[in-house]
Parts: C-alpha cells; structure tokens; sequence
C-alpha cells in the first residue's frame, strides 16, 4: 500500500474527528486514534515526542486496520531512516507511548498499522509472546536448561514490578 507523500495533507488529516469523551459509541479505533493525537500534540505523554515519532504517527493515522498495512521499507524510504531506525521508533512509541501499532508479517501485505480492534491488539501481541518465547527457549538451550529459565522468568517479574511502580 502507497504512502500519503503530501505531508501537507497529512497534516490535516491529523484534526481532531476523534470524540474526547469515552461514550456508547466511541469505538477501539476511536481510542486509538485518540491515543495517536495526545501524542502528536505531545498531551498527556510523559516524555516529549521526537520528530520521528510524530511524523511516522501522522504517516500511520491514515493506515488503521491490518488490511492498511504499511510496509517497513516503504515507510523507511518516505522517513529517509534505516529499517533499524525506524523499528526503535515503532518500539518506543508502544511501550513509552502507549500507542497500539500492529505489525503484520503477511508476505503479500504485511508491514505497520494502527490496530482497529481489540482482535488486531490480541493478534500483534499474541506474535510478540510467540517471539518473546521462542527467545527463551534458544537462551535455555544455549544457558543450561530450566535453572535458567526459571533465573530469567525471576529476572523479569522484578524489571515487570519495577517498571510498574515507576
């Protein structure tokens, strides 16, 4: 899928349409987008957003759902970052940001969007989780079995409570 390049457009695209107020109507999308705005207008985060940050959320913000799927090299190209660069953005902005970005590994379609529904958040996190454990297993294999395991899964519950209580 192409990328919007009149950032010009963008931009106003980026007005608020989302209500402000949860009500019977307001939708998981909504919320996202909702979310996408505090930040682009750097309300309610508690660090300020990077201009990479900013310009790939107004980028995104038009490509909601899986089915909108952005490519990483297509949006590489258009932020003129490295796939690396750009893959940091996209993790700082989900777990510094609170912004629900999915990614879709699909060969035909795949790349970045906003999540949609609840089911898209469920699908993009339930890939990480796969990831995360594969991960571990590989470390447990190369580390010396469950003594490892259960060391590392220790590791993260105190980093998990930490991170909670900051």
């Amino acid at each position: 899928m192409a990328i919007d390049l009149d950032f010009e457009r963008t931009l106003h695209q980026t007005a608020r349409t989302v209500p402000v107020e949860d009500d019977l109507f307001t939708t998981f999308a909504d919320k996202v987008l909702r979310r996408v705005d505090e930040v682009i207008e750097s309300r309610r985060c508690k660090w300020t957003p990077r201009h990479g940050h900013i310009r790939l959320l107004q980028l995104l913000r038009s490509h909601q759902g899986k089915s909108r799927a952005v490519s990483l090299e297509s949006l590489a190209r258009t932020m003129n970052f490295t796939p690396r660069e750009l893959k940091d953005i996209v993790q700082d902005l989900r777990l510094n940001f609170g912004v629900q970005l999915g990614a879709s590994r699909d060969s035909e379609a795949g790349g970045y969007y906003l999540v949609a529904t609840e089911e898209e958040s469920i699908e993009s996190t339930a890939q990480m989780l796969h990831q995360a454990t594969s991960m571990l297993r590989v470390v447990a294999a190369m580390r010396g079995g469950r003594e490892v395991i259960d060391n590392l899964l220790h590791q993260l519950r105190l980093d998990l409570s930490q991170e909670g209580q900051s």
